[in-house]
């Protein structure tokens, strides 16, 4: 199995990684996109490509470390020609990579990074993978949300986020096909991530009572690897058991960021 994850260096991505490498083995090679390559891209964060590379060759497969900004059109456009070449082709394209801003206001800098990040690299990985999934009647999996216009306090509360989740659907459900099953998988409460971590001490519950990264990264495998799911919008319990998850104690984590 040919593989390609955006935002492998640490949380869901690097989880994602471990779980193609264990259920594929040595038939499996998986191209990781992200900007930690050698070093964390911030000096509070921990995890890089190489770091989730060694997880997976340990898992017997192969690793191929790609280092990107995917803002970065021209340098996102190379790097997914780097990975079809390494793969020589390509069965599964996981759009993990996001950005997390949970808040009422933007400013138009981070409205920006919101759609560069959470919808336009969506949309230009898809276009270039695009032939080389049909090709091998491939798969598309997002992480992102269903679109329910009825969840106004999902939207209101921080509207620049919603939009960017919820284009990040439409994006890759456009790339569905009867040639390529593109689908959403979205995790029905918060994760255990660096991004959800950074968040504790103003909304607590947001990491502490977030589901494992692992425990989606099976539900996204799952997905990625049926043909049952085509042009579908999943929450992650949806397709497998998930361990139970205590309420967060934040109502704007438990209202807000819970689905």
């Amino acid at each position: 199995m040919r593989v390609l994850i955006t935002g492998a260096s640490r949380g869901i991505g690097a989880a994602l990684a471990r779980v193609f490498a264990e259920r594929g083995g040595e038939g499996t090679t998986l191209a990781l996109l992200a900007r930690s390559k050698e070093r964390p891209s911030h000096p509070e964060l921990e995890g890089t490509l190489l770091d989730t590379c060694r997880a997976v060759e340990r898992a017997g497969a192969t690793a191929v470390p790609i280092e990107v900004d995917l803002r970065d059109e021209a340098a996102l456009r190379r790097a997914a020609q780097s990975a079809l070449g390494a793969l020589g082709g390509l069965d599964v394209l996981v759009h993990n990579a996001s950005v997390l801003w949970p808040h009422p206001v933007a400013t138009a800098r981070r409205m920006d990074l919101l759609h560069a990040v959470n919808v336009r690299a969506v949309m230009l990985l898809g276009h270039e993978c695009g032939a080389a999934l049909r090709e091998s009647s491939g798969a598309v999996v997002s992480l992102s949300p269903p679109v329910r216009t009825g969840r106004l306090e999902w939207i209101s509360r921080h509207p620049a986020y919603t939009l960017s989740k919820y284009g990040m659907t439409l994006a890759t459900l456009a790339t569905a096909s009867a040639s390529v099953r593109a689908n959403c998988v979205w995790p029905s409460t918060t994760v255990r991530t660096a991004a959800t971590k950074a968040l504790e001490a103003t909304h607590p519950g947001a990491y502490t009572e977030g589901r494992s990264p692992e425990a989606v990264a099976e539900a996204v495998y799952r997905v990625a690897t049926s043909r049952t799911y085509n042009a579908r919008t999943l929450l992650d319990e949806e397709v497998c058991a998930m361990p139970p998850c205590d309420a967060p104690r934040d109502a704007f984590v438990n209202d807000a960021l819970r689905w």
